[in-house]
């Protein structure tokens, strides 16, 4: 027969172990409480007698103490659950302690090995991999349920990021920057304002901060759009304008619209040019206060451009961005080479840069190029996006954790914020350019997109994101809003679908009806996940949006 062990090893059954342990609680006990040694004997054949291929070590003592409370031995049975918690205590402990150690000695080449943004051998990022270690410990002992904890360790799922658990922290996220730049945000204690003079390269670097401080207040990637970006390029065309006719007033010159234009736009390339490279050496060289480089991904989709100048504007944005990437940065030393963050995630959306007669193609190929040469940008298709998200295009948060298509009823006014035309007509919700097409769905089937709703005869388009006009009147207009930006995740916990197969072959259980059972098992694990960030606040958060609150699942403050 074999033996399970708790770190998933399988080992021969070794009756003379059981002898021992029981004989050490018998140490303890006198005069009746005592078992005899043929006691212990019957207790191992019946172990034996089971005949099964393979007992997991926890079973065999579960099985130990009722044997020994069956003969009557309550004290001796007390003495032995005493033994057997107190040797679980001090494997825990050499566990953790060795972890510990080895990691100071840069021995531990798993845990220094687990993130490509964490350099494992700095104090910094020792001393969080140290405190990770010891929230492992806690998480197992103390906070996570026992049969989340064996499932974790038998590798029947895997809890991920055990190592943050121990305080309520939230997982990935999509940034709201173009949130946060309209309503103002808190970073530690200033109060960031941005308005219509603040230019991209000011924005450039506040968008760099703000990454740098969401990263050092969470675990895993975000993600943030260039797209909340295009309010700054033209701030910037506008300071640039303002300032080249006062130079040239002042100088007595009257000069054509034309060489203005022509001026503004060189000026402003320039400065488009200056703040995507400060950005990207901002991320690159910045480390959070656990030691890590912000996890950081970037959204290209021309589809969130909400105007014409805002397309071409991000066009030029997105080639020079590729151009920076495309040629690298230098390492230590003074070779090219492709740097790890920020990492791209570029579009492809139909009518924009798919085929050759498309009129931003030419990103696509300079995209293709840049692929070749950096491994970066990642592709993701607008059709295909659309189609698993409810006809919705919502980024990853950092690289691969993705979420789900929600809405939320918004009630705009009519006559401020929000403006009204009948027909082929555009809306105007601020911070969003919002516009209004009227057609019927016969593709899209009532309440596929959305619980408790008809579609609406009029859609309406946030960045490139469907809502609905679900009620007018003479003051205000109902919108069925889709909710992008400002998310977050609550961490990860996954299924080993192997382990089901294999169990499921081995014990010729039916494979959904195990399946079901460890479902349910990550359910339970990510209920803990829940439980544990249900009571963060804003206060504890440094970066702090001052029009949001937040919501499990839904909004971050950031």
């Amino acid at each position: 027969m074999k033996v399970i062990k708790r770190d998933g090893r399988k080992v021969e059954y070794n009756s003379d172990k059981i002898v021992i342990a029981i004989s050490n609680a018998n140490k303890e006990v006198g005069g009746k409480d005592k078992i005899s040694r043929s006691s212990i004997e019957f207790i191992t054949k019946y172990i034996e007698s089971l005949n099964k291929p393979s007992m997991h070590v926890e079973e065999i003592q579960d099985i130990i103490e009722r044997k020994l409370m069956e003969f009557g031995k309550f004290t001796l049975a007390k003495k032995y659950i005493l033994y057997r918690d107190k040797h679980a205590m001090i494997r825990q402990a050499n566990s953790t302690d060795e972890s510990i150690l080895t990691l100071v000695r840069n021995a531990n080449k798993e845990t220094m090995e687990e993130n490509s943004n964490k350099n494992a051998v700095l104090v910094s990022t020792q001393r969080d991999l140290i405190a990770g270690e010891c929230s492992k410990d806690l998480a197992d002992r103390v906070m996570l349920p026992e049969r989340i904890v064996k499932a974790h360790n038998d590798g029947v799922l895997h809890f991920h990021d055990k190592d943050y658990f121990v305080q309520p922290m939230h997982n990935c996220d999509l940034i709201d920057v173009d949130n946060m730049c309209t309503y103002g945000f808190q970073m530690g204690t200033t109060l960031i304002e941005p308005n219509d003079e603040t230019s991209f390269e000011t924005a450039c670097n506040l968008m760099a901060q703000i990454n740098l401080q969401v990263s050092g207040r969470q675990y895993g990637g975000q993600t943030v759009s260039w797209s909340h970006m295009l309010r700054f390029i033209q701030n910037s065309r506008n300071n640039i304008r303002k300032r080249l006719i006062e130079d040239y007033k002042e100088l007595g010159v009257n000069v054509e619209e034309s060489f203005l234009n022509e001026k503004v736009e060189k000026l402003l390339r320039e400065e488009i040019y200056r703040g995507v490279k400060i950005y990207q050496y901002q991320v690159l060289c910045h480390s959070s206060s656990n030691g890590q480089t912000p996890f950081v991904s970037n959204n290209l989709c021309l589809r969130e451009a909400e105007t014409q100048q805002e397309l071409d504007d991000f066009a030029m944005l997105i080639e020079e961005i590729f151009k920076r990437r495309k040629k690298g940065v230098k390492d230590a030393s003074g070779h090219y080479v492709t740097p790890l963050f920020p990492k791209l995630l570029y579009w492809t959306c139909d009518g924009l840069n798919v085929k050759k007669e498309d009129p931003y193609f030419y990103l696509t190929e300079l995209a293709a190029e840049c692929e070749i040469k950096r491994t970066q940008p990642d592709i993701v298709s607008e059709k295909e996006t659309r189609r698993v998200k409810q006809g919705q295009i919502i980024p990853s948060m950092g690289c691969r954790s993705l979420l789900g298509p929600i809405w939320e009823e918004h009630t705009y006014p009519i006559n401020t914020k929000f403006y009204w035309k009948e027909g082929e007509g555009e809306y105007r919700a601020y911070p969003y350019n919002v516009f209004v097409e009227k057609r019927t769905f016969e593709c899209i089937p009532n309440g596929e997109y959305k619980d408790g709703y008809e579609c609406g005869e009029y859609v309406v388009n946030f960045r490139g994101n469907t809502g609905w006009l679900i009620k007018k009147t003479d003051t205000e207009v109902t919108i069925l809003q889709p909710i992008v930006y400002g998310r977050f995740n609550q961490g990860v916990v996954t299924i080993n679908l192997p382990h089901v197969a294999l169990e499921s072959k081995e014990s010729g259980r039916d494979f959904f009806e195990l399946l079901d059972e460890r479902l349910q098992l990550c359910r339970e694990a990510l209920w803990t996940r829940n439980t544990s960030v249900k009571n963060i606040k804003a206060k504890n958060i440094k970066v702090k949006n001052r029009k949001l609150v937040l919501k499990i699942g839904k909004y971050i403050i950031s």
